[in-house]
């Protein structure tokens, strides 16, 4: 399997800053990587352009910045996600006897972080790490609201708006207005738009005023009690709101430990 070279070769300098600490000389960060003076000095030079190394032009030395610090602090958030998460899905799951699932925005596609299952036979289920399509369903709509008309445009230009069944959306302006209608509700609820005989129920979990993850209930449409849908959509806003207060609570305990 192809690797790239310099990508290794950066990984190797972030890790030498991080285990050596500050104040590094070049001479001894190419002798601790391996990587020669000319490829080393590009790296450290591109990385100080972009902020994640800062140099002490004096004294000639690098260390690392607090905007790589910031970037790991984010991905250690994201990763802890799913437990702080999970005893909300689990009762958002219990509740209505369905599955309840917990995804972010990867690119032009959501990514399925966590999932929980109701214990019956008949489910709707697909496990983590799976790709769905962003233009999709209810999930989709609610991560679509949160961006502008022109990104949108340029999505749909790139991916299009497909027939997943006759109930799907096809006409632009069409789904631009129900996106306008998520955006100002902050939840999507639909009804065989993605997969025939299939409800979805969708909302954002926020962090600092920003959305951070997507929380969404399935189940099969035949067994919906219509009288039920105004609960589930409280219960699903109420699920997420739960999580964003959640998560944010957690850190502010983390990041005071921290110093």
């Amino acid at each position: 399997m192809y690797q790239a070279p310099l990508i290794k070769k950066v990984f190797k300098v972030i890790d030498t800053l991080v285990e050596e600490g500050n104040d590094l000389r070049l001479s001894y960060i190419v002798k601790k990587t391996g990587i020669n003076k000319g490829t080393l000095y590009g790296i450290l030079s591109a990385m100080e352009r972009e902020g994640y190394v800062k140099k002490d032009k004096e004294r000639k030395t690098y260390s690392i910045s607090t905007r790589l610090v910031d970037l790991a602090k984010r991905i250690l958030k994201k990763a802890d996600l799913p437990g702080i998460a999970r005893p909300f899905l689990e009762r958002l799951s219990q509740k209505f006897d369905e599955t309840v699932f917990l995804g972010v925005r990867d690119g032009d596609h959501i990514t399925i972080l966590d999932v929980v299952e109701p214990a019956k036979v008949y489910k709707i289920s697909s496990p983590p790490g799976t790709k769905l399509p962003i233009t999709a369903g209810a999930t989709g709509k609610v991560v679509l609201s949160f961006l502008t008309d022109d990104e949108i445009k340029s999505i749909i230009k790139k991916k299009g708006l497909k027939r997943y069944t006759e109930k799907s959306i096809l006409d632009e302006k069409e789904f631009l207005e129900e996106l306008r209608r998520v955006r100002e509700s902050k939840y999507s609820i639909e009804f065989e738009e993605y997969m025939k005989g299939v409800w979805a129920c969708a909302a954002p979990v926020f962090s600092n005023g920003k959305p951070l993850a997507f929380v969404w209930i399935v189940g099969f449409t035949s067994l919906l009690r219509e009288e039920r849908v105004p609960e589930i959509i409280e219960e699903v806003k109420d699920t997420v709101h739960l999580v964003s207060l959640a998560y944010e609570s957690f850190w502010r305990k983390e990041e005071k430990s921290y110093g």
